[in-house]
C-alpha cells in the first residue's frame, strides 16, 4: 500500500517546525551556511516565511542541489525568495522561487550557463553602485 502525502502538508510541516525540532531539510540548509541577500533594505522584515523555512522548501524542491545564491526580492508586486541551486554533474542552475508571504513554491526554472552568465554580469553591475 502506497501512502501519498499532499505537498501542502509537507509545506505546512516545514513552515511550522519549531527550531528545536528542526527538520532534516532545515538542518541540511543550516549546514550550507546560506545568507539571503535583500534586493532592497527591509524586505526580510516584510516576509511572513522565515528564511530557513524558505531554504528548506528550495532544498525539498531540488533535493540534490547546493544553494549558490539566495535573495529576497519584490517581483511584480510579490515578495519572493529566489534560490539558485547547482546540482553535481548537471550543467546550469535550477532557480526556485518561494513566496515569502504564503510559502508557496513557484516552480523550478532551469538556467543554462550562457543565460546564467548574463544574470551574474547584471548582478555585478547592480552591486557596483546600486543602479544600472
Amino acid at each position: 500500500m502506497k501512502i501519498s502525502i499532499p505537498r501542502a502538508a509537507v509545506v505546512v510541516a516545514v513552515l511550522f517546525t519549531p527550531i528545536a525540532g528542526a527538520s532534516a531539510q532545515e538542518k541540511q540548509a543550516s549546514r550550507q551556511d546560506v545568507v539571503v541577500k535583500e534586493e532592497s533594505a527591509g524586505l526580510l522584515a516584510q516576509a511572513k516565511i522565515r528564511p530557513d523555512s524558505a531554504i528548506a522548501l528550495a532544498i525539498l524542491t531540488v533535493p540534490d542541489g547546493q544553494i549558490v545564491k539566495a535573495e529576497i526580492e519584490m517581483e511584480d508586486g510579490v515578495l519572493l525568495y529566489s534560490f539558485d541551486l547547482k546540482r553535481a554533474g548537471v550543467e546550469g542552475i535550477s532557480e526556485v522561487h518561494v513566496d515569502a508571504v504564503t510559502g508557496k513554491v513557484g516552480g523550478v526554472e532551469r538556467e543554462e550557463h550562457e543565460h546564467r552568465q548574463e544574470h551574474e554580469d547584471q548582478d555585478q553591475e547592480e552591486d557596483g553602485d546600486g543602479h544600472f
